[in-house]
């Protein structure tokens, strides 16, 4: 059962609507799996849902054309279609991201496992 703060969450973002920035709405793992044609149904309307546990966001559910968008735009080395792609591009980037490639990145950490 959701608490009132959920409630009032899942209230504000069903009041923002599918419109791309709208804030994605939040739903408890069991709630999302109780009611998962409802979810997949939201998120072809162009919503995402973040799935929660214990009040944490956990998982998403996105539209497909989105999770399309996020890969092109990952596995791409293109800098029109990286995170200047997404504010229209930015004149001259070429060289900028030509720079920023020859730039070393520190190796991942490795971190403790929890489970």
């Amino acid at each position: 059962m959701p608490t009132r703060l959920e409630e009032k969450r899942n209230t504000a973002s069903q009041q923002a609507g599918p419109a791309s920035g709208a804030r994605a709405k939040r739903i408890p793992a069991a709630d999302a799996k109780a009611r998962f044609a409802e979810c997949l149904r939201t998120a072809e309307k162009g919503q995402a849902i973040i799935i929660t546990r214990h009040g944490k966001d956990v998982a998403a559910i996105i539209p497909a054309e989105e999770l399309s968008r996020m890969e092109r735009t990952k596995a791409s080395d293109d800098p029109k279609l990286g995170l200047a792609g997404l504010i229209g591009g930015w004149q001259g980037s070429e060289e900028l991201y030509r720079i920023l490639k020859r730039i070393k990145r520190s190796p991942p950490r490795n971190l403790a496992r929890l489970d």
